[in-house]
């Protein structure tokens, strides 16, 4: 019998301060168990700590019937909790559970690990088929009793020490005093400082290192780009943060591939994945086409094909209208989906 049905590995960092190991045992009492033949079961406890915590690191566990008529346990870390001030956390658990009487008894036991960067990590342990407890376990008795003990160890991470990086840098953005280039929007100039450009930039690291106008002027000029959507790249170059991708992805995208800010790209790729819709389809396609982004070029044709294909005239959709007057060529890609025997 596999007792470990589900393990969250750990990619937390090896550098910590201390561990902490800690032994934490715990009896829930189930008052009123009963199968509910319309929904699966499930049954959660309060949650609870080991006694000597002074973290006060909590657990509950959950009990659930599944689809293939399982019973299993799950172990979680209490979701009330700000997880961010340890590592992954590692240990052993065991779970006996046991009718009101004692004549029948299932037990399961396995080692766990658990990445709390996880949005919900959890360990399941499998206890016994449902017809077992239905038989067996509640005969006499509608009571269940859940006996946990859990093993487990942490490192606490050291307190990080406030930076004022970000803020220096982005005050040193708009001082005129040391900076050493212009770069000129549409009309509006912007100082700006090589060396930071150059870092960030392999575009303006090649602009700055030739022989080129550029270098030779201490000038850039660009008229491709709003100067809103500029000024929003250009925090980023300095600071590193991206303010506003929800607003500014679709101006972002294009000019962070223009001038190879891969980090950037790759959040407005992410951003627009999760985006997608029947009312800009059709703008994300030819943009993922246009800048080489070929998972949400396959996304958006995977939606394109899901959404437009059964409703039969699909040359009326916007999408067509937008792919047959800007890129004819995309128009081959999205049939060739749409007739394809099998998915993207």
């Amino acid at each position: 019998m596999s007792n470990n049905t589900r393990n969250a590995e750990s990619k937390g960092s090896s550098s910590h301060s201390k561990t902490d190991r800690k032994t934490c045992a715990y009896v829930w009492t189930i008052r009123s168990y009963r199968k509910n033949d319309s929904i699966f079961d499930s049954y959660e406890s309060p949650a609870f700590a080991a006694a000597d915590d002074d973290f006060t690191f909590k657990w509950w566990l959950e009990l659930f019937r599944n689809r293939k008529d399982e019973i299993t346990i799950s172990l979680s870390p209490n979701r009330d909790r700000d997880l961010e001030k340890c590592s992954p956390v590692s240990g052993n658990l065991k779970i006996t559970l046991m009718n009101n009487d004692g004549t029948w008894y299932r037990s399961g036991e396995a080692s766990f690990q658990l990445n709390l960067n996880e949005t919900d990590p959890f360990f399941e342990l499998y206890i016994c088929d449902g017809n077992d407890l239905d038989v067996n376990g509640l005969e006499s008795s509608k009571k269940l009793f859940v006996w946990c003990h859990v093993e487990y160890e942490y490192m606490k991470k050291p307190k990080l020490i406030e930076s004022s990086l970000s803020h220096d840098l982005e005050r040193i953005r708009t001082d005129e005093n040391f900076s050493d280039v212009t770069i000129s929007v549409n009309g509006k100039n912007y100082p700006a400082h090589k060396l930071i450009l150059a870092a960030r930039s392999s575009v303006f690291k090649a602009m700055f290192t030739n022989d080129m106008l550029e270098s030779q002027k201490n000038n850039v000029t660009i008229d491709d780009i709003k100067q809103e959507t500029f000024e929003e790249m250009l925090r980023y170059i300095y600071t590193g943060e991206m303010r506003n991708l929800d607003e500014w992805a679709f101006e972002l995208f294009p000019a962070a591939d223009k001038y190879d800010l891969k980090e950037l790209k790759n959040a407005c790729e992410e951003l627009l994945l999760s985006k997608v819709s029947t009312d800009n389809v059709g703008k994300i396609l030819l943009l993922a086409d246009m800048h080489n982004a070929e998972e949400l070029k396959a996304n958006a044709l995977r939606f394109i094909k899901k959404n437009y294909y059964n409703r039969g005239n699909y040359k009326n959709t916007e999408v067509w209208k937008i792919l047959s007057e800007s890129r004819r060529s995309l128009l081959i890609d999205m049939l060739a989906v749409f007739f394809e025997k099998t998915e993207l």
